[in-house]
């Protein structure tokens, strides 16, 4: 991990959070989202079961509004925090489904003890898709049948890729936000080899599947997708966490129809600033923004120039500029004008370029996004109850993945071997990984998102240098 040469123990102090439960005699913790160094967690037994924690109660996710209302929806009662901080019975709480639930007061009085959830309560059901740092399956839970999106990291894996601070902020994440138009955590777990996240599963499977076989979108369909993306992306700001890797393969869809953002591996807490805040040069190429190359910081205006890269291609099935060489790519990004083609409308054009200003200070924000003319007749209101016209509805059984995911086999047989190693909670720098209470993108090979302080992606980097100098290549 850069710059952090501490021992494993300390390294890895992030991940201590005890989980969420639906009564006073669960674990209870608190994670505040401005916090790097969270307090953890400890538990003393009595006579009855109870849970003192060294910190104050959980910082509750902040709800951006609407300019017309107020109130905003959330999911669903089960999926929402209540007052005390905690998630509510039937939500995150990871109750194993078969297990009576208790009131606060019976609960703290017979010191009743949850069920741990483990692989051994799923059974997997196919593969879902394979990026660079890990694998997504489908899979079902005993006793409740309920289908989920399992995400799968090896550690060394992660470890060996710099990706522990990621891997370490992508739970942190997961578990405090809730939002319609975001994948939601489950649970999370390990075991000796490999990390494991538990997300809702949405069988529509990507944007960018959909994409690639319809090969654009008409304005009135790219208009509803833009909307939840606008309003999911103003939700994780006014939090202030920067998601950094918007992008059709990470864009999944609902069995409704509505879209849900996933995959937070690159995704930065605790960035108060439009401008600046972040260094790291992540991100995936062809919608990196400007100041990501020139590697002078940035902050929350690199998820509107991705928004708007994200329109544009929804409307004429590729991101502007778009080229495999990387070094033509970067230089075009940094310096080349913005064309469209014809049948792109003026309001389409005007919005895209406002959130493609190179200079982040002026590039458009939520607000100005929102109030756009591209925007006319969206009741933002109404987008966030979810009462928009959705273009795709999932038709039930139908697998949405690609051909090159279908042919991908399961390990031995459907079962994950790691499950004959039993559950653990190994001293191996992992410590407080697990939850009980959000499924990545497939990508593909030449357009992965990563952090390109990865000794593998120095090409990458010196495509960025000679780019941001603005020093055209003299064949161009």
């Amino acid at each position: 991990m850069r710059g952090d040469n501490a021992d494993d123990e300390e390294r890895y102090s992030q991940y201590e959070y005890a989980p969420c439960g639906p009564s006073s005699g669960s674990e209870g913790g608190s994670l505040d989202l401005t916090n790097e160094k969270n307090t953890t967690t400890t538990t003393t037994t009595t006579t009855t079961t109870t849970a003192t924690t060294t910190s104050s109660k959980p910082t509750l996710p902040k709800t951006a509004t609407s300019s017309a209302s107020s109130t905003t929806t959330v999911p669903a009662a089960e999926d929402a925090l209540d007052d005390s901080g905690k998630f509510g019975d039937g939500g995150y709480g990871g109750d194993d489904e078969g297990e009576q639930k208790t009131s606060s007061s019976s609960s703290s009085s017979s010191g009743s003890q949850r069920n741990k959830v483990s692989l051994k309560n799923f059974a997997l059901i196919r593969i879902l898709g394979k990026g660079a740092f890990a694998k997504v399956l489908e899979v079902e839970k005993d006793k409740s049948g309920k289908r989920y999106a399992m995400k799968v990291l090896k550690k060394h894996h992660v470890q060996r890729k710099n990706q522990v601070e990621h891997t370490r902020t992508e739970r942190r994440v997961l578990a405090v936000i809730a939002h319609p138009f975001i994948c939601h955590l489950r649970y999370a777990f390990q075991t000796n080899k490999k990390l494991y996240l538990v997300l809702d599963f949405h069988p529509g499977g990507e944007l960018f599947y959909h994409l690639s076989r319809r090969g654009r979108f008409r304005e009135h369909q790219a208009r509803v997708y833009a909307a939840e993306i606008t309003l999911a992306l103003e939700y994780l700001h006014v939090n202030d966490i920067v998601y950094r890797d918007l992008k059709p393969e990470n864009i999944l869809i609902q069995a409704d129809g509505h879209i849900a953002l996933t995959d937070f591996g690159l995704a930065k807490d605790g960035v108060t600033s439009f401008v600046e805040g972040a260094k790291s040069f992540c991100g995936t190429p062809e919608y990196l923004a400007p100041e990501i190359i020139h590697r002078k910081g940035h902050g929350k205006a690199v998820d509107w120039w991705s928004l708007g890269m994200l329109i544009y291609e929804l409307l004429t099935g590729l991101p502007p500029w778009y080229t495999k060489n990387r070094l033509h790519l970067f230089e075009d990004i940094c310096w080349a004008p913005l064309r469209f083609p014809r049948h792109v409308s003026d309001s389409a054009r005007s919005l895209i370029r406002g959130m493609l200003c190179r200079d982040p200070a002026l590039r458009f924000r939520a607000e100005q996004c929102k109030e756009h003319a591209f925007y006319n007749g969206i009741d933002w209101n109404v987008a966030m109850e979810r009462g928009l016209t959705a273009a795709i509805v999932p038709v039930p059984g139908t697998a949405y993945v690609s051909r090159e995911v279908r042919k991908l086999g399961m390990e031995s047989a459907g079962q994950d071997p790691d499950a004959l190693d039993g559950d653990v909670d190994a001293d191996d720098g992992f410590e407080g990984f697990s939850f009980e209470g959000g499924m990545s993108a497939n990508r593909d090979a030449s357009s992965q998102s990563v952090d390109y302080d990865d000794v593998q992606h120095v090409s990458n980097t010196q495509a960025a240098i000679v780019a941001s100098s603005g020093k055209r290549r003299v064949e161009r």
